[in-house]
């Protein structure tokens, strides 16, 4: 306890240390500012990245996305994936959760937050993707790509037929 000496308050807001809620985490690949807009000649795009739990943070309660240049209010779905192996390879990606979004003003640079259900993507350790899927027209730019991210974090898949989140 505080008042008796037994517990630590480093913030000095009378709630003992071992007691605080622990501080957001934003799994990130980028700087948040969106460079370029990527399209291919494809109807069908998915773009995810992915991540290593932290600990503490196990627990994903929102995604944020940066659209690329397309019409606002077009459908997609946002995608959590597990990775069963844990080798950071989305080829065996299972789907965690899927949610209907539609798309915001395009092209404006800035991540747009969207709100999942909150879910677990594993413990600490695990690892785990974050992505986008849709049927875009193939004049579109939907993806918002940062060329400020790591290598071999990112993927994009492209094809002529629907892309489903557990191929």
């Amino acid at each position: 306890e505080i008042w008796v000496g037994t517990a630590e308050d480093c913030q000095g807001d009378g709630i003992p240390d071992e007691c605080q809620l622990t501080t957001a985490l934003t799994y990130q690949r980028d700087d948040g500012l969106m460079k370029l807009a990527l399209g291919w000649p494809h109807s069908h795009m998915a773009w995810l990245s992915g991540h290593e739990v932290q600990p503490g943070h196990e627990l994903v309660t929102e995604v944020q996305v940066a659209w690329g240049v397309m019409p606002a209010g077009s459908p997609a779905t946002v995608v959590l994936w597990t990775d069963p192996n844990g080798d950071g390879d989305p080829a065996d990606a299972l789907p965690l959760l899927e949610v209907p979004l539609t798309s915001s003003e395009e092209f404006t640079g800035e991540l747009v937050t969207i709100d999942v259900p909150d879910t677990s993507v594993g413990p600490a350790g695990a690892r785990f993707f974050v992505g986008v899927y849709g049927s875009f027209d193939q004049s579109w730019f939907p993806i918002g790509f940062d060329s400020s991210i790591a290598s071999l974090t990112s993927y994009l898949v492209a094809s002529d037929t629907p892309i489903q989140p557990d191929d």
